[in-house]
């Protein structure tokens, strides 16, 4: 079956009540632990490009699979989903599909990072 071609559903680059949800709260500790987020999703953000780069489809899907876990833990809505559709065209062998989502990883990526020191900022900056 070929992949769904309509649009993903827009989803936020970082949704805020998702972390105060989660947190408690939007502070210091909640920016520390989306500091961690971004240390430890950005090697299986980059090695999901890297492997599928290379022809490795199992470890581009099982990196993309990690990072659209920790992605969708975080509040990363459209990391989460490009992962997620990455993932998806692999398994069902979508070469171009695939492609599409994995470029798209580092600019979301990007704005996940952007949104993150935009919070952090407001955080610092609360009284």
């Amino acid at each position: 079956m070929p992949p769904d071609p309509s649009p993903p559903i827009p989803q936020p680059v970082l949704d805020l009540d998702h972390l105060r949800t989660t947190f408690g709260a939007l502070d210091a500790d909640t920016v520390a632990m989306m500091d961690f987020f971004l240390e430890t999703t950005a090697p299986s953000v980059a090695q999901a490009r890297a492997a599928l780069s290379s022809g490795d489809a199992e470890t581009a899907r099982a990196a993309a699979h990690s990072a659209a876990g920790a992605a969708r833990t975080a509040g990363a809505g459209a990391l989460a989903a490009h992962c997620a559709a990455l993932e998806t065209a692999l398994v069902a062998q979508h070469p171009a599909e695939a492609e599409r989502h994995a470029e798209a990883l580092e600019p979301a990526f990007q704005a996940v990072k952007d949104a993150i020191a935009d919070l952090k900022r407001a955080v610092e900056a609360a009284p």
